[in-house]
């Protein structure tokens, strides 16, 4: 009995004991309470007086004087200088009796020195004029050969030529523009076909059968491109 009496009696000072220690612990003061007071209201009128004092500075800054350009004295004109006299012209001696004999001398040079340049311009209209006609005549007698070397070669285009069978049994009939090139060796160049779509075959293989022709004594200057136009009819 003796031993469970003492166990309580330890067991109630021991809860009195942690009790004190937890109130000391826990529980703050009166001293501390009112010396953190004092503390918040000396802080509290330090940052409620304190206001910065802005330093304001002077943005703006004292010109400097220009110094004023010096005015130069204009320089003053020179005087210009006066223009010397001209010596008057003497008076020329005129001799009557000279003149007489000279004047109708004169006359005779400029009529004979007229009917020379109109004699020579005579001559020279005569010379122009025959080769002038000599020149239209060879002109001609080009023109007539190279129109008479192309009907030959259109001659010998139109023997070679075929009417399409489509052609035939449509009944269709046209003019074909056909451009071909002779070359320097009578050899054919580019060919280009327009108008009715049905010839152009014929056409092409017509004009490629009749080359290459004989260029020994041909008037044309080759290579020349040439323009026929091919006529499709049926009889």
């Amino acid at each position: 009995m003796k031993r469970h009496r003492y166990k309580v009696s330890f067991l109630i000072t021991a809860l009195i004991y942690t009790a004190l220690i937890i109130s000391y612990i826990y529980i703050p003061t009166p001293n501390f309470i009112i010396s953190q007071k004092e503390k918040n209201k000396i802080v509290n009128i330090s940052l409620a007086h304190f206001v910065p004092t802005a330093i304001e500075q002077s943005t703006e800054e004292t010109e400097e004087p220009k110094p004023e350009p010096k005015l130069e004295p204009e320089p003053e004109p020179k005087p210009k200088p006066k223009p010397e006299p001209e010596p008057e012209p003497e008076p020329e001696t005129v001799v009557k009796k000279e003149l007489i004999g000279i004047i109708p001398r004169t006359k005779k040079i400029k009529k004979n020195t007229e009917q020379k340049n109109i004699a020579r311009k005579i001559k020279n209209n005569k010379h122009v004029s025959r080769g002038s006609s000599k020149r239209a005549t060879s002109s001609r007698v080009d023109q007539d050969k190279k129109s008479q070397y192309l009907s030959e070669i259109r001659e010998s285009i139109n023997k070679k030529k075929s009417y399409p069978k489509i052609a035939i049994r449509k009944g269709m009939h046209g003019i074909v523009k056909v451009r071909f090139t002779i070359l320097k060796n009578g050899y054919l160049g580019n060919i280009t076909v327009s108008g009715p779509k049905v010839f152009y075959n014929s056409t092409k293989s017509a004009v490629k059968k009749a080359f290459p022709i004989d260029v020994k004594d041909t008037p044309l200057e080759l290579p020349i491109s040439i323009n026929l136009s091919l006529s499709y009819k049926l009889h």
